[in-house]
């Protein structure tokens, strides 16, 4: 498995992405945690994710300090806990 970071660097070196939708399962707390520790979240102007709380233990905890993280770059748009949820950066 490849880190976000990496792949972005190699196939959108300096670009900003208008929108990346993550659905995967569980897997979306590990990438945003990720995309937040390594500053790469300022990279996507619009964030749409779909926590999920059955397959993650402390789940909702984690996505609350997710939460807590995005807003010092992001916005929330919509927010439908545990369904859908758009973040957009802040101007």
């Amino acid at each position: 498995m490849k880190k976000a970071e990496d792949w972005l660097e190699t196939h959108l070196p300096g670009k900003v992405v208008d929108l990346i939708k993550i659905n995967i399962e569980g897997g979306e707390y590990d990438l945003l945690e990720h995309l937040l520790s390594s500053g790469m979240v300022k990279r996507f102007k619009n964030i749409q994710v779909q926590f999920h709380e059955d397959v993650i233990p402390k789940a909702e905890a984690r996505m609350r300090k997710i939460h807590d993280e995005l807003s010092k770059t992001h916005r929330v748009t919509f927010q439908k806990i545990f369904i859908w949820e758009n973040w957009e950066i802040k101007e």
